[in-house]
């Protein structure tokens, strides 16, 4: 007994930390989305606004909560290329100690846990890169610390508890919008089991969602918009739903090719805790969120989506109860050795995706990018470069860019012009459909330039000569760089949220590009 409860309490947690932080060391990188992100970053902390081209209030990243981290960090370090490895790394191995502290009365669900974290390549991978993964981790595990918290306890009217407990689930919000479709079940689940009544329970939700009302308020006041630049670059381009769900299922096919240990363990949490009441919620916001990942075609960044999923079924594991049938000892040490032959495939290259690192339009991105933007290239690179001019003072020149310039768009400086043919810094092109014919990535969907739009960008005139573009586009440069309290934006903010949200497809020809 003595023996187990030193296993538990030092031996074992700080081993697995100690290999959960060499894994995250040796796969830190930093992926190409981060520095359209960094860009914003840079234009916000010199005062030109949280924006991608300065003089155009436009939202070019996905994660607000995120994206105020990267900044406040970077106010501190100064260093562009460093400040999201910082973040990451920081942030995922609090989480793991959290984690530890979580599990810390069950050996069992500790090293299963620990371990399918540790020898899974996509959590492993996006326990970095720059993106809001190890944030949407950490306030995961608090929203179920709290939640069991809250279920748990003797005395369950605590208002203060469940207003915490809204709290922790508005700043996922932020952090990352559609996780509330893998989290609400949850707070429902929650909110119902605390035996406060409807009224206050409505009342303590809306008082303590103030962080994610604002920011939907400051969207749509600054903006124009509720939603993120991207969304309507996803949402508005003319391709089949049917095409989109099949592409869907191939991000799933994709997880099992890249990642299939942390595949194995989903598909086991699941089944493990299937037909126990206390962990309804939590299947049914995993099977909520895998039909919208299907729904959406999934991503180009090959796992990136499972994490959060991953990560909220490996929680479930500290209620793990073993039957007779079952022998912990040798389901762990099962678990295991599974885990260690994943680690060892993934050495000898048997995860890379099929024709090198793609599968069907989807990118083991860290495999690609790892050997120039790994945490000692950054470091070399920085040696040289820590700190960029950021001194704004009138865009020069327009640079076309498609994803893979991100860097070279972030280091031009804010008197370039980018031009995002994905359309995810355009307010306009978000908001042209595709062609028919065009080739289709999740989340990179090319737009052919309307004819007079670079000079109606370069000169400040509306020069377009489509006439439903150009009327269009009225709406937009009022919106986006027209004065910010005019009674006229106003009105073009609501024409555009509620009456013409797009071009329409069929108006469009080839003499128009």
């Amino acid at each position: 007994m003595k023996v187990k409860k030193i296993l538990i309490a030092f031996i074992c947690p700080l081993l697995l930390f100690s290999i959960y932080s060499y894994r995250v060391f040796l796969n830190a990188w930093a992926c190409d989305d981060i520095m359209i992100t960094m860009r914003a970053v840079l234009n916000f902390v010199n005062g030109y606004g949280p924006v991608s081209n300065v003089g155009e209030r436009v939202q070019p990243f996905t994660h607000p909560l995120w994206f105020f981290l990267l900044s406040f960090t970077y106010f501190l370090t100064k260093n562009w290329y460093l400040t999201p490895f910082y973040l990451s790394i920081i942030i995922s191995l609090l989480t793991f100690i959290l984690f530890i502290i979580y599990n810390r009365n069950n050996l069992f669900s500790l090293i299963i846990g620990s371990v399918t974290l540790i020898c899974s390549k996509s959590y492993i991978n996006f326990s970095t890169s720059g993106l809001e993964a190890p944030l949407s981790h950490l306030l995961l595990l608090l929203l179920v610390i709290i939640g069991e918290n809250i279920r748990n306890s003797l005395y369950k009217s605590d208002k203060r508890k469940l207003g915490l407990f809204f709290l922790i689930f508005s700043l996922i919000f932020l952090t990352r919008q559609d996780l509330i479709l893998l989290t609400f079940p949850y707070i429902l689940y929650i909110s119902k089991t605390s035996n406060i009544k409807i009224k206050t329970i409505i009342l303590t939700f809306l008082t303590y969602s103030v962080p994610a009302s604002l920011w939907e308020l400051f969207s749509l006041y600054y903006y124009g918009f509720p939603f993120p630049n991207t969304y309507y670059a996803k949402q508005y381009t003319g391709i089949p739903l049917e095409i989109y769900i099949r592409q869907g299922l191939n991000y799933i096919t994709s997880f099992l090719l890249f990642d299939p240990f942390a595949m194995f363990m989903l598909i086991l949490s699941l089944f493990l805790f299937f037909y126990k009441k206390n962990f309804l919620a939590i299947n049914i916001g995993i099977i909520l969120y895998v039909c919208y990942i299907i729904y959406v075609g999934g991503d180009f960044m090959a796992g990136r989506f499972f994490t959060p999923v991953l990560f909220f079924s490996v929680l479930k594991f500290r209620y793990l109860i073993f039957k007779n049938y079952i022998e912990p000892s040798i389901f762990t040490t099962l678990i295991i050795i599974s885990g260690i032959l994943s680690i060892t495939m993934e050495k000898r290259g048997f995860y890379t995706l099929p024709g090198h690192y793609w599968y069907k339009g989807i990118a083991d991105e860290q495999g690609e990018y790892y050997q120039n933007r790994n945490l000692k290239a950054a470091i070399r690179e920085t040696k040289n470069s820590a700190t960029l001019n950021w001194d704004f003072k009138k865009a020069t020149n327009i640079e076309m860019e498609r994803g893979s310039g991100a860097i070279t768009a972030l280091t031009l400086g804010p008197n370039i012009y980018i031009l995002d043919v994905y359309a995810l810094n355009q307010p306009l092109l978000a908001r042209i459909p595709a062609s028919d014919n065009i080739r289709f990535r999740p989340g990179h969907v090319e737009r052919r330039i309307p004819t007079g739009y670079i000079e109606s960008i370069r000169e400040e005139k509306n020069i377009i000569q489509n006439k439903e573009i150009h009327d269009f586009y009225n709406h937009l440069y009022r919106v986006t760089s027209g004065k910010l309290n005019s009674l006229e934006r106003f009105k073009s903010i609501l024409y555009l949220n509620f009456i013409k949200k797009s071009v329409s497809k069929d108006v469009l020809t080839q003499e128009d590009y």
